[in-house]
């Protein structure tokens, strides 16, 4: 076993754990900013409570493929592109969620909470976690043009 297995495997199972808890908890919450005498809209937005939900699943879905594609490839470097595109799906996912209503942003009357960021977070360590791994690989560092 390489000496950086290990973390390695820790940054890896806590990428996937962050992403599992993520997904569990709350993505949005009322912006904190707004003032008191400012009409909240009573509606109920995907993500706004506790749970696992339709867009939970997908999340999930998508991390389990990916690491499921991790496990059973045999060549490392498409283990390690595996799990960058799994991380950077991750991360899309997150990002392409704010973009879903005029409700919600940064800015908006609803904000990311916690699971948000968790999750985006999880998926970011994943892609960074892939990306790290396939610059390392063999295949990927006989690509590199010689330098002299």
């Amino acid at each position: 076993m390489p000496s950086n297995a290990l973390p390695r495997r820790l940054l890896l199972s806590s990428s996937v754990i962050a992403v599992a808890v993520g997904v569990a908890l709350p993505w949005l919450t009322v912006n904190p900013t707004t003032a008191p005498a400012t009409p909240i809209p009573a509606v109920s937005l995907a993500g706004m409570d506790a749970g696992i939900g339709i867009f939970d699943g997908i999340l999930l879905a998508i991390t389990g493929v990916g690491i499921l594609l991790r496990r059973c490839s045999q060549r490392r470097w498409v283990a390690a592109g595996v799990t960058l595109l799994t991380g950077l799906g991750v991360g899309g996912f997150c990002v392409l969620y704010l973009s879903t209503s005029a409700l919600v942003g940064f800015d908006a009357t609803f904000v990311p909470a916690p699971g948000w960021y968790l999750s985006l977070v999880g998926g970011l360590t994943l892609a960074l976690t892939g990306g790290a791994g396939l610059l390392g690989s063999r295949r990927f560092r006989g690509m590199a043009p010689a330098t002299d």
